[in-house]
C-alpha cells in the first residue's frame, strides 16, 4: 500500500468543495497552477494511437492502451495541487539557510527546510488536428527561499504523435543575492505503474550514441518506462524502490542510498539490485553554482513492447515479448541484454560479452 501525500489546507479544501457544489466547475477548471492541459485527448486507448498526456501543477499523467503509467495519489494531475501525485519536481537550494523547494516529504514527515511552490501558469501550442501533439509550457514560482527571493521553474513538455515518449525541458532560474548560496539541484522522480503492473525489473544501459538509458520494465515484459539521456546533457539517473528519493532509510535503493530529494544530496547513478519491489525511477541535474537560467532536457519513454518502434528498447530491458523491429533512429541499441527466464544462460552470456548493460530480473510478489 502506498502512503497518501499531504492534503491541502482545510480552507482550500472547503473552497474547492464549495466551488464544485455550487458552480458545477469542471475538473480542469483553472487553479493556482493554471488549467490542466491534455495532449492527444482522444489517444492513449490502443497500441497505435499514441500517448494521452495530462499536465497540471508540475506533474503529469500518461495513458497508454487505456492504462495509467504513473502512480496516482488522485486520478490525474490537479491544477490546484502540485503534490497529489508521485512525479513532482523538487529543487534543493544550498545556502546559509538550506531549502528544499517542492513536495519535500514522505508520508506525514516534512523536511524542516521545505518551501512550497506558490503559484504557476500554463500555456500550450498544440496542433489543430485534435491537439494530437505539440508543446505545453508550465511555469512554477516558489515561496520565498530567502527574504524577497523566489525561484522559478519552467517545464516544457513536447510530444510528437504517435511516439511512445515525451521530451521534457526545464529552465531553473536562480536569483542573485540568496545569502551564502553555493548551488542548486533539480530532481524529477517517478513512481511507475507500468500499465497497471506496480512492480517490475530495473535496467540501465547505453544508446548507440553512448547516451544513458535507465528505467523499469513490467514483470510480463510488455511495458517500459525509461529515462533517455539526450545529447549534450549530463543528468544523473536511478531506478529502484519508488520511495528511494524521498524516504530516508528506504530499502532497495541504488548503492543503498536514499532520501536524496528530502535532504538535498546527490542522487545515485544506477539501479537497485533487489528483486520483487514496487519500483520507480528518476533524474537529477548536476549541481548549478550561480544565479541565472539553468537548462536541462531528457526523454521519458512510456512504451509497449508490442510497438515495433521501440523493439530495441524492450530488447535492451530484457523483454521476451517484442514486436518486429522498425527503422526508427530513436531506438536503443541491442547491445548486451539479459532476456531473463526465457533465455537463461544464453542471455547471461550475451550480457557478459558486451558488459555495457546492468539488469535485474524480479519475481512476482
Amino acid at each position: 500500500m502506498k502512503l497518501k501525500v499531504k492534503n491541502k489546507g482545510i480552507a482550500i479544501a472547503l473552497s474547492i468543495i464549495a466551488t464544485l457544489i455550487f458552480s458545477g466547475a469542471p475538473a480542469n477548471a483553472a487553479g493556482e497552477f493554471g488549467t490542466k492541459v491534455t495532449i492527444n485527448p482522444n489517444g492513449g486507448t490502443t497500441e497505435t494511437n499514441g500517448l494521452k498526456i495530462e499536465i497540471a501543477g508540475g506533474q503529469m499523467q500518461v495513458f497508454r492502451s487505456t492504462s495509467e503509467q504513473l502512480y496516482q495519489g488522485s486520478p490525474s494531475p490537479d491544477s490546484s495541487d502540485n503534490c497529489n501525485m508521485y512525479n513532482y519536481f523538487t529543487v534543493a537550494i544550498d545556502a546559509t539557510a538550506d531549502k528544499i523547494v517542492g513536495c519535500a516529504y514522505y508520508g506525514g514527515t516534512s523536511s524542516p527546510n521545505e518551501v512550497l511552490w506558490a503559484s504557476g501558469t500554463i500555456t500550450n501550442n498544440l496542433n489543430a488536428d485534435q491537439s494530437k501533439d505539440g508543446t505545453v509550457t508550465l511555469t512554477l514560482v516558489s515561496d520565498e527561499v530567502s527574504t524577497g527571493k523566489t525561484i522559478t521553474l519552467e517545464i516544457i513538455y513536447t510530444y510528437e504523435y504517435p511516439r511512445s515518449y515525451v521530451d521534457i525541458q526545464t529552465k531553473l532560474t536562480i536569483p542573485a543575492g540568496i545569502p551564502g548560496f553555493t548551488g542548486a539541484k533539480l530532481y524529477w522522480n517517478v513512481d511507475a505503474t507500468l500499465g497497471g503492473n506496480d512492480s517490475g525489473n530495473q535496467f540501465t544501459g547505453n544508446l548507440t550514441d553512448g547516451s544513458l538509458a535507465t528505467g523499469v520494465i513490467s514483470e510480463d515484459g510488455t511495458a517500459i518506462e525509461a529515462f533517455n539521456q539526450l545529447p549534450n546533457q549530463n543528468m544523473r539517473a536511478w531506478a529502484g524502490r519508488y520511495t528511494c528519493a524521498w524516504e530516508v532509510g528506504a530499502s532497495d535503493c541504488p548503492n543503498n542510498e536514499s532520501g536524496w530529494a528530502f535532504n538535498g544530496t546527490d542522487a545515485p547513478i544506477g539501479i537497485s539490485n533487489s528483486e520483487g519491489i514496487d519500483n520507480g525511477w528518476g533524474v537529477q541535474s548536476r549541481n548549478v553554482t550561480g544565479s541565472g537560467d539553468w537548462v536541462n532536457s531528457w526523454r521519458a519513454y512510456f512504451a509497449s513492447c508490442l510497438d515495433s518502434s521501440v523493439t530495441n528498447l524492450c530488447t535492451l530491458a530484457g523483454s521476451s515479448s517484442v514486436a518486429a523491429p522498425e527503422d526508427d533512429p530513436s531506438q536503443l541499441a541491442q547491445t548486451g541484454t539479459d532476456a531473463g527466464w526465457m533465455t537463461g544462460l544464453l542471455g547471461a552470456a550475451i550480457a557478459l560479452m558486451f558488459g555495457g548493460i546492468s539488469l535485474r530480473r524480479r519475481s512476482n510478489v
